[in-house]
């Protein structure tokens, strides 16, 4: 038996978030009749089905009401894990939540989907260390965001989220002998068989047209909301801080020299300095070489004090700092057209050329988005599938990638648009004896994306 899960009331009555569901992958045919199974197996009260782009099922026990109001028999389950899940579609993530009393939440997810055995409610510190050990033993690139408590509005925007009823066996009894003994009882129970009536008349239509009840446009405007809001952009400014940033890492200290000339077993010569962003700003990594005077003890004693040390072997060893940045989450609505972009973008680009050893902007790609699902009243989970012409806010955006080599100095002129991401720098340590606009002794590549309506 699956444990009890840990309630939250949002708004007014009706709707509650649900934390520490079971969460375990459903495979084959069938995922959503597999769910079910795997609920009443479990004992579960309440569960999320599986289905295609989602493929796990979650399972949730609730603790017996008090009192079977109707209120609270008419409240409505919300998965606060996969409300986490489905804010971020691309790689993996975890984060925590103090629940007061209850402990302290741990969700983690991938792809947009959450990791079982990581949707947790733990007694304290030591158990969350804990999970994020475990979780790293199994993924190297794990993003820690933080994480609050969702509003009302993104529970009701959020109906793939909504947990449904596992029906007891006289709840599946077939529609048609529930009529009959409607039939059968109709003139003492007229109320109570009307309404089962209506519930037949009602499934009868819902079996014609499962989906009918939603808007396609409708349901793709807030699946965009949700994927724009896991987006952060970088601004000019944000590129100077960076390179702020990394001008304050020093080229050399305790006997040790930032890394020059060094070359990986694939050929491709070693980043001096790389930097990714986080979810709070920058993590970049130094690596540098010992002279005939450093030591590890020297390594250790000198490095910045906000910088963390590792060792890679006998000659070279490496610090990692974490800077923090701003950036704004993406407005897709304010995202700069092709003509824009080819126009004012692009000239700017022309202008700068000769600054760079080599600029490569990829062509327009759609991003890539699942089509939306909805829970339907049966408790299905169904795809849409578009209908009619899409709407302005139900437009699916493009990107483009690009990148830009050449000498460090040569960022103070980079063009960014206001819809652009920086993915990673990487910065290369090079004897040059003779440098020019394009080449320096400092190398540095960066690679992104700007997104395109």
């Amino acid at each position: 038996m699956i444990p009890v899960c840990t309630l939250r009331q949002v708004g007014g009555a009706l709707d509650w978030l649900v934390y520490g569901m079971t969460w375990e992958h459903v495979g084959g045919a069938r995922p959503a009749q597999r769910s079910l199974q795997r609920a009443k197996a479990c004992k579960a009260t309440h569960f999320i089905a599986a289905h295609e782009g989602f493929s796990a099922v979650g399972l949730a026990r609730m603790e017996p009401l008090a009192s079977k109001t109707k209120t609270k028999s008419r409240r409505r389950y919300s998965s606060a894990g996969m409300l986490f899940a489905s804010r971020r579609l691309k790689g993996v993530y975890c984060g925590q939540m103090d629940l007061l009393e209850d402990g302290i939440w741990f969700i983690a997810s991938h792809d947009g989907v959450v990791i079982p055995g990581f949707d947790l409610v733990l007694h304290d510190a030591d158990q969350v260390s804990e999970a994020i050990a475990r979780l790293g033993e199994r993924y190297s690139d794990v993003q820690q965001v933080d994480v609050t408590q969702p509003t009302l509005e993104e529970l009701k925007s959020q109906s793939q989220a909504r947990l449904t009823v596992v029906k007891t066996s006289a709840q599946q009894i077939p529609t048609w002998m529930k009529v009959s003994a409607v039939v059968l009882i109709a003139y003492g129970l007229y109320t109570e068989g009307q309404g089962w009536w209506d519930e037949y008349q009602a499934e009868q239509d819902l079996a014609q047209n499962p989906t009918q009840q939603f808007d396609f446009n409708v349901e793709r405007a807030k699946q965009l909301d949700a994927w724009q809001s896991t987006i952060r952009l970088d601004s000019p400014q944000g590129l100077e801080d960076l390179l702020q940033m990394i001008g304050s890492l020093p080229m050399g200290f305790g006997g040790w020299t930032l890394a020059t000339g060094l070359t990986m077993a694939n050929g491709v010569s070693a980043a001096a300095i790389e930097c990714v962003p986080t979810a709070s700003g920058w993590s970049c990594t130094a690596l540098y070489s010992r002279t005939a005077a450093g030591t590890n003890a020297s390594f250790k004693i000198s490095a910045p004090k906000q910088c963390t040390v590792g060792w890679v072997d006998l000659e070279k060893a490496q610090i990692n700092c974490a800077f923090s940045a701003t950036r704004q989450t993406l407005d897709r609505q304010s995202i700069e057209r092709p003509e824009t972009i080819n126009l004012d973008y692009i000239p700017k680009v022309q202008s700068v050329l000769l600054a760079y050893r080599e600029v490569k902007i990829d062509p327009w790609t759609r991003v890539t988005l699942a089509n939306p699902t909805v829970v339907n009243q049966r408790g299905d989970r169904v795809t849409l599938t578009p209908s009619g012409s899409e709407t302005p806010k139900s437009h699916v955006p493009g990107k483009q990638g690009f990148s830009f080599t050449g000498p460090l100095g040569s960022w103070t002129v980079l063009p960014l648009t206001g819809s652009s991401v920086i993915k990673k720098i990487v910065i290369r340590r090079v004897d040059v004896s003779d440098p020019t606009v394009s080449t320096s002794a400092l190398s540095a590549e960066l690679k992104g994306e700007m997104y395109v309506q």
